[in-house]
């Protein structure tokens, strides 16, 4: 399984059962990023992916995911699929946010090593910064 998310400039990735933010661009890169491969998301994820479709829903994407499939994670799923991964698309929008959720422990500690970073523009954010990590 790989896996994509959106955090905050310190990891933040929910806040009172939200998203801390979205952006359309970091979506639209993460389709293309991803290519053919079958993108699992959770129901509440929906609203980011429908103008584009080519997703699945499940209830329990870790668990239906392939091993070349992505789960575009959000919030407590980030935490608990990160380990599991062996991709990872992160996308940083360089802004603090309130959160009560974070991701604590980036990948660089977990085993990855980082693979490409792209610096970009977004609908709704002036820096986002992509990060493709792998585990080998």
């Amino acid at each position: 399984m790989n896996i994509g998310f959106c955090m905050g400039k310190r990891g933040e990735l929910f806040f009172n059962n939200r998203r801390v933010a979205r952006d359309e661009y970091a979506i639209i890169d993460f389709i293309n990023t991803v290519g053919e491969k079958k993108i699992y998301i959770k129901p509440y994820s929906e609203r980011l992916f429908k103008d584009f479709g080519g997703y699945i829903i499940s209830e329990d994407p870790s668990a239906e995911c392939g091993e070349d499939d992505f789960f575009f994670a959000e919030g407590e799923d980030v935490l608990r699929a990160l380990p599991l991964a062996k991709k990872v698309i992160s996308y940083d929008f360089s802004l603090e946010y309130p959160f009560d959720i974070k991701l604590d422990t980036p990948p660089l500690e977990l085993g990855f090593r980082r693979v490409d970073r792209k610096k970009m523009t977004g609908f709704a954010h002036d820096k986002i910064v992509k990060d493709v990590y792998v585990k080998d």
